[in-house]
């Protein structure tokens, strides 16, 4: 089963530019919404090795590789 919520009305696609843009959505400025965006970012930056101290399987992770490697 696969979920996703939308970011906006119109996508799941968490890029930068969809974030900001949806920010007032969310009743939030884009000075705030860019500070969160930064905090999670700073969050899963060392995702990776996180990942292989838990002994994670890579085909578990190779769907977040290219979203979370390209924050």
């Amino acid at each position: 089963m696969h979920q996703c919520l939308l970011i906006d009305q119109y996508t799941e696609q968490s890029d930068v530019n969809t974030l900001l843009n949806a920010s007032a959505s969310y009743m939030l400025e884009e000075k705030e919404a860019l500070k969160i965006i930064e905090e999670v970012r700073s969050t899963i930056k060392d995702w990776r090795k996180t990942a292989t101290e838990l002994q994670i399987p890579h085909k578990i992770l190779a769907p977040y590789c290219n979203r979370w490697d390209n924050l």
